[in-house]
């Protein structure tokens, strides 16, 4: 990782984010959000925002982390934030709170 980079992510991981593992009890939703709002104002978001991200995983979330890299393509391009959200919210946030989030904004 280039030094700038490094710098980066020492401010990221100094803004003290919450630790996620995953456990039923986290909301992953609100997990991808404060993530989101934090790389986007350090313009960070596209660049490094799945894997500065996952600094922040541990136990489970980080295992499916290492899963979900180690199962793409050689040669893939890097994980762009669109594509980890999705991944992530498929597999960490219940259907039934997808689909309630869904239809409130079809509502809109």
């Amino acid at each position: 990782m280039p030094l700038r980079e490094q710098k980066m992510l020492g401010v990221f991981q100094r803004l003290a984010l919450p630790i996620f593992s995953g456990a039923i009890w986290q909301d992953a939703h609100e997990f991808q959000l404060t993530c989101h709002e934090q790389l986007q104002s350090l313009g960070l978001l596209e660049s490094r925002g799945a894997d500065f991200t996952a600094h922040q995983f541990c136990g489970p979330a980080r295992q499916w982390w290492c899963s979900y890299r180690e199962s793409r393509p050689a040669g893939s391009p890097p994980i762009s934030w669109n594509e980890f959200s999705k991944a992530f919210l498929a597999r960490f946030m219940p259907r039934s709170v997808r689909d309630r989030l869904r239809d409130q904004f079809s509502r809109l």
